[in-house]
């Protein structure tokens, strides 16, 4: 049988005794775990050492703590129904080091025969899954706040559009940055529309993304500047997912969307790029709305 195995590690500038009771106690994984806080709605029952959750998003399964070293190691056994028929092994490690806990989220098991083919994809997924879990129990643990929240109002019609913007390839993980930097240079520019960023391709072998960041305009304007170009949605029905809080966590609504789209055999038009489309960028909390292009 094919082996599942994923692992993500991130530095929390807290000590360890700060940390594991965040991971300990299941009550505290609403407010980290990265598939709860993307999917709001679900169901969950807390049976001693084990929570089971339901939701029409998130699917439905049960963890189970199954050993524990205190302060450095909790083991757990994962069961899920929905959407995948998975058994896997978890853990969460904690290494004091310099600056505060090391903490690495493993995950090991099989999948049948026959879904061979998905572990590739299932490993990048649930590895991006980790990643974003992980810094959301980063911003818990250090600042006792995760500024994470997701809104789900679903299917809507959305007009043609076009705007102008910057087009640019850049690493996964300089993204937040470039994005601003690039928005901030087309506003100088065209200082009125709402800001858009369009997603092109996601390329997660390499960890890069192309993008195009700008406005959208109510009329073509007459000259494009220097580096910028012009770009356009043809209009379609789209997902649409609201995200609240900080933009590093902002995968919470682009994996809500997608996980919302898996449970109601919604299929995303691959002719479409998908888009944001930033409805508050004045203080802590930013408002940006996820769109996904539907087939028609």
């Amino acid at each position: 049988m094919p082996v599942l195995f994923v692992s993500r590690s991130q530095l929390i500038q807290r000590q360890v005794g700060v940390v594991f009771p965040l991971v300990r106690r299941f009550e505290n994984w609403p407010r980290w775990s990265p598939w709860l806080v993307a999917a709001p709605g679900f169901e969950l029952e807390f049976l001693d050492e084990a929570f089971s959750w339901k939701g029409e998003a998130c699917g439905q399964g049960r963890i189970r703590m199954s050993g524990e070293v205190k302060g450095r190691r909790i083991d757990y056994e994962l069961v899920s129904s929905r959407p995948h028929r998975l058994r896997v092994e978890v853990s969460i490690s904690f290494e004091e080091v310099v600056g505060g806990t090391r903490v690495t989220w493993s995950m090991s098991g099989k999948l049948p025969v026959l879904k061979f083919w998905r572990k590739w994809s299932l490993q990048r997924q649930i590895g991006a899954d980790y990643e974003r879990g992980l810094r959301m129990l980063q911003d818990l643990a250090e600042e006792g706040v995760v500024r994470s929240r997701v809104e789900v109002p679903g299917r809507e019609g959305c007009a043609p559009f076009f705007g102008v913007g910057i087009r640019r390839t850049v690493a996964m993980d300089d993204l937040a940055a470039a994005i601003e930097a690039d928005y901030l240079a087309v506003r100088e520019h065209y200082p009125e529309g709402d800001a858009v960023t369009v997603y092109h391709k996601w390329c997660w072998k390499k960890r890069r993304v192309v993008y195009v960041t700008g406005v959208r305009l109510e009329r073509m304007p007459g000259v494009v500047a220097d580096g910028m170009e012009l770009f356009e949605f043809p209009g379609s029905e789209v997902f649409i997912v609201r995200h609240f809080g900080e933009f590093r966590h902002l995968g919470n609504g682009w994996a809500g969307g997608m996980m919302h789209l898996r449970a109601k055999r919604l299929k995303p038009d691959p002719k479409v790029p998908p888009f944001e489309v930033y409805e508050e960028l004045e203080g802590a909390d930013l408002v940006v709305r996820v769109c996904l292009p539907l087939r028609r």
